[in-house]
């Protein structure tokens, strides 16, 4: 099994073995401008390397932490991959396995002794999925006992939100699929007690906005980014309270991509965004990461929990 260290080298030896594939295909990118599907499936084909290489490495497993064993990670991988395998669609499933990320979500978790946090969640309380691709996690969690909601745009998701929509059939499911774009319009109708909003945040316009909404709903919110310790010239911006905002093509050919923080900016924002970190971690190119190379690449994770007097986030400047 690879650590981190060797996938992130194998991930950039790869991506330059393979740049020429992408400069020769990169007119996919002019002609399906629009069509954020394809933009996603070539880049996960030709970019996401190193992901790649995790799931060849691990054989199909997963790193069995404390956190995989307790949500019974396992079991519910396999059939929800059998139930795939089986299945005859007429679309592509979303490439990246979503619940791999819990193997670093225990280490979030670890950093702040919060490694009971989901056990402890109150089953009484729904739970929100920001960006869904298939609805793996949803499904997990409504498997757990939980309430689950999802919000996803159909124009900005993988297969339109046909997997979500297949295995909520398949699994008889009655998770609530909520298609709208949260960066215009996050009026949530009711409170969560918990959210997932991972790798979200820098394929927004207004990041600041969606943290402020998401405040006044949802107790508790793990958040996953992308962040820069260095500016594209090289200067040193970690410990500057800034974010840079890529060019529509400068980062991955991919439109979607907006703010990248820095570590100090992105904790400014969740503070005046109405939240407490928790605990936090990062992994990638850590304190050696761009806001515009591929494979410079920095990820924040963040458990984050509101303040107390979070209702008042729009009455005062104070935040």
């Amino acid at each position: 099994m690879l650590d981190r260290e060797s996938i992130r080298s194998e991930g950039k030896s790869g991506f330059e073995q393979n740049f020429s594939l992408f400069e020769e295909n990169s007119w996919l990118f002019d002609e399906n401008k629009g069509d954020f599907g394809k933009i996603q499936l070539f880049r996960s084909r030709i970019l996401f390397l190193g992901q790649a290489l995790i799931i060849k490495n691990q054989k199909k497993e997963f790193i069995m932490t404390s956190l995989v064993k307790k949500l019974g990670l396992k079991d519910f991988r396999a059939n929800l991959l059998q139930i795939k395998k089986k299945a005859n669609v007429d679309f592509e499933w979303y490439p990246y396995e979503s619940l791999n990320n819990f193997t670093i979500i225990n280490d979030v978790l670890k950093n702040g002794k919060q490694e009971n946090f989901f056990q402890e969640l109150d089953k009484n309380k729904p739970i929100l999925d920001i960006g869904c691709a298939d609805g793996d996690v949803a499904f997990l969690f409504e498997s757990l006992g939980f309430f689950v909601d999802v919000i996803d745009r159909p124009a900005t998701n993988f297969n339109d939100l046909k997997a979500c929509k297949f295995l909520k059939s398949e699994l008889n499911s009655k998770i609530n699929i909520l298609e709208y774009d949260v960066d215009r319009n996050l009026e949530l109708k009711q409170d969560y007690g918990f959210t997932f909003a991972m790798g979200i945040l820098y394929h927004l316009r207004n990041p600041f906005y969606f943290l402020n909404m998401l405040c006044l709903r949802s107790e508790y919110v793990l958040i996953s980014t992308r962040i820069a310790s260095h500016a594209p010239d090289g200067t040193k911006i970690k410990n500057l309270s800034v974010a840079y905002l890529v060019g529509a093509e400068e980062l991955n050919n991919d439109p979607t991509n907006y703010w990248i923080f820095s570590l100090k900016g992105i904790r400014q924002l969740i503070k005046r965004s109405g939240f407490n970190i928790v605990c936090e971690h990062r992994i990638g190119e850590v304190d050696k990461s761009t806001p515009h190379i591929v494979y410079e690449d920095e990820r924040y994770f963040a458990l984050l929990k509101r303040i107390d007097n979070y209702k008042d986030i729009f009455n005062h400047h104070h935040f």
